[in-house]
């Protein structure tokens, strides 16, 4: 040898040493390697979970809380899924509450019509606000007093009257309210 020695020049004047040497490195490059990407993995691998949990979460709609909570932690719904999953149950819900109100309106509808010969009395046991528009869809007197496009007043009247806020005279005696 000259005094200079490179890589082919090693490896010819000591093959197996140079093999050795190859084999060792080699081995250190790939553990370096392996480790540096599972880093780089979990980072990369971390960020993306965390966006495709906000964007299942960003899907939420009230009432639906419970539902989101399941998709964010499933390891694999996305954002567009997630939508779909709620407006299903979204749909679902408005169904049922659509179906009850119907069922409802039926049974009111059904006691005004009973064989007492008292069609146009409307169910007590209604909310404020559906006996109030039951009233003023039936009674064209009624819209003429309150105005035509003014069933707020009329509403706010019948919660007032329900209250016991509201004094009605007539030739005889006051109805409702305190004398």
């Amino acid at each position: 040898m000259d005094g200079i020695v490179t890589k082919d020049t090693f490896s010819k004047a000591y093959p197996d040493l140079y093999a050795e040497l190859q084999k060792e490195f080699k081995a250190i490059g790939f553990t370096e390697g392996v480790e540096a990407g599972k880093k780089e993995g979990f980072v990369s691998g971390a960020g993306i979970e965390r966006e495709r949990i906000k964007s299942v979460q960003s899907q939420c709609l009230p009432g639906h809380e419970a539902l989101i909570e399941t998709l964010k932690f499933d390891g694999k719904t996305m954002g567009p899924e997630a939508a779909i999953q709620v407006l299903g149950a979204e749909r679902a819900l408005l169904d049922g509450k659509k179906k009850e109100l119907m069922d409802t309106a039926q049974v009111a509808i059904s006691q005004t019509n009973l064989g007492t010969g008292e069609k146009d009395k409307i169910d007590p046991n209604l909310p404020i606000e559906e006996q109030a528009k039951l009233a003023w869809n039936k009674d064209p007197a009624l819209r003429k007093e309150f105005g035509e496009d003014n069933f707020g007043a009329y509403l706010a009247f019948s919660k007032a009257s329900a209250e016991g806020r509201v004094k009605i005279w007539n030739k005889e005696k006051p109805k409702g309210g305190t004398e």
